[in-house]
């Protein structure tokens, strides 16, 4: 994985490389660049959907902390009575 190694260089190469490519096949490179927006297009729309649900998944992993840390205050308490 070129990315989590830190090797932005080579995949700023490849985009470059395929950009160029992309440009010098002009009838060929036209169907596969709307194929790449339309594809690009659809990511975009499901991370909107997750982004939409994103406060509500970061409420429910934040919620039960504060639940469990009361249980360790009081349990104890009511142990001891």
């Amino acid at each position: 994985m070129p990315l989590l190694e830190a090797e932005i260089l080579q995949v700023h190469l490849f985009a470059l490389s395929f950009g160029l490519v992309l440009q010098k096949a002009r009838g060929m490179g036209t169907v596969l660049f709307d194929l790449i927006e339309r594809v690009s297009h659809g990511l975009f729309e499901i991370v909107a959907i997750v982004m939409k649900f994103a406060p509500i998944s970061a409420f429910g992993a934040i919620k039960p902390i504060p639940l469990a840390n009361m249980a360790l205050v009081c349990l104890p308490r009511w142990g001891s009575g």
